[in-house]
């Protein structure tokens, strides 16, 4: 109940989650996630309103941005011919499309247009459709995929996890575990590229964030002759 809620209450939750064995940003999005609640409640008066010390909040860790080697990427892509079409269509997509992992399960084929190259998917992170044209380097991928499954998802995973997962499997197998690739090293690589050949607002659109100030802070990576150029 709302009425249990308070200060110290809040607080206290806080010193707990911060004991949990996760990663600093994970405890620190659920500290996010407090403060979102809290403020719903202060702002229909649910519970007075009150403010948390400075030392009991949570900080993120600012991390190094990964993105693929160019040598790595040869290595996964040449490898994919051993793999079967869903996971194949799975990193083709993620690599061209610069996509969440969840957008990218969203996916459907009927929702894929070969006219225009595009493809239109419900966002569950946004609550949002968007429509993205997709690269020359996919079509042949999307059309065996399609043939394959002829309906419904693009992709067969249950969750977002399963492609980490398998992801993960595949970067132990090539020996390329231990570098700090996951499925989203993709997403940061497709940034840093686009940046470097198109204006962030472009960017930022293509890969479906709120704010361009999360597609800037990948932009560092690119290097300074991509820059000038």
């Amino acid at each position: 109940p709302c009425t249990i809620i308070n200060k110290l209450s809040v607080e206290a939750w806080i010193i707990e989650i911060k004991k949990l064995a996760l990663q600093q940003n994970t405890i620190h999005g659920y500290f996010k996630q407090c403060n979102h609640f809290l403020n719903f409640l202060f702002e229909y008066n649910y519970i007075p309103m009150f403010k948390i010390n400075k030392d009991v909040r949570t900080k993120p860790e600012v991390k190094e941005i990964i993105v693929f080697r160019d040598e790595d990427l040869q290595k996964i892509f040449d490898n994919l011919k051993t793999k079967n079409s869903n996971f194949r269509t799975m990193i083709y997509l993620a690599y061209y499309t610069g996509l969440r992992s969840t957008d990218m399960m969203s996916m459907v084929i009927e929702k894929i247009n070969f006219e225009n190259n595009s493809i239109s998917y419900y966002s569950p992170k946004l609550k949002k459709w968007y429509t993205v044209p997709f690269h020359k380097h996919l079509t042949s991928v999307l059309q065996e995929r399609i043939i394959e499954k002829k309906t419904g998802k693009l992709l067969e995973y249950t969750d977002d996890s399963d492609m980490s997962k398998a992801f993960k499997r595949y970067l132990t197998d090539l020996e390329l575990n231990g570098r700090g690739y996951s499925m989203r090293t993709f997403r940061k690589t497709f940034i840093t590229n686009a940046s470097s050949a198109m204006d962030l607002a472009t960017v930022s659109k293509l890969v479906g964030h709120k704010n361009i100030t999360t597609t800037a802070k990948y932009s560092n990576k690119v290097d300074l002759a991509k820059k000038a150029e």
